[in-house]
């Protein structure tokens, strides 16, 4: 699979949403983050191949990071 710089643009740039989403919390009886809401949405709007790699770019960025 050959990525544009549009492919790649986009791929970033819903990392960058699931990294904020997971920030968002909902208070409820069990409080939950959009998280969850931003992977399915990554999937969904940029297509299986391209949203699986926006959730692994964030997950590879989670993994680097330190505190």
């Amino acid at each position: 699979m050959k990525l544009t710089v549009k492919d790649m643009a986009l791929i970033a740039l819903f990392a960058a949403v699931i990294a904020v989403c997971s920030w968002i919390s909902i208070p409820a009886a069990v409080p939950f983050t959009l998280q969850t809401f931003a992977v399915f949405a990554a999937v969904l709007l940029l297509g299986g191949k391209r949203g699986t790699l926006a959730v692994a770019v964030y997950l590879l960025l989670g993994a680097t990071a330190t505190t």
